[in-house]
């Protein structure tokens, strides 16, 4: 099977595999208005310009993309590595289930 037949079925598995949530680190850009009307004082030990940009960063749930991980793993190790993965997402769903 071709690399494209191999993508192809990836992709069929990667859409039937349950939503694992992981946290990633997010930045959102807010004046300092905005950071002053939320009470916010200093920004770095340094006072808030009204006028300024700021970035303010925080943790959100994303789901994990199946398709990237499976693929670099393709990448590495071939059809075994996805093989792994597999059985790795199967051992974290038998665990996640257990413990509810």
């Amino acid at each position: 099977m071709g690399k494209k037949a191999q993508f192809k079925k990836i992709r069929r598995l990667a859409s039937a595999m349950p939503v694992i949530p992981v946290s990633k680190i997010q930045g959102t850009h807010l004046t300092g208005a905005e950071l002053l009307e939320k009470g916010v004082k200093d920004v770095k030990g340094e006072e808030i310009d009204p006028e300024g940009r700021y970035t303010e960063k925080k943790v959100v749930k994303v789901p994990l993309n199946h398709n990237r991980k499976m693929k670099k793993l393709y990448y590495l190790n071939g059809m075994a590595g996805v093989g792994m993965y597999l059985n790795a997402v199967k051992w974290y769903e038998a665990k996640m289930s257990a413990s509810k």
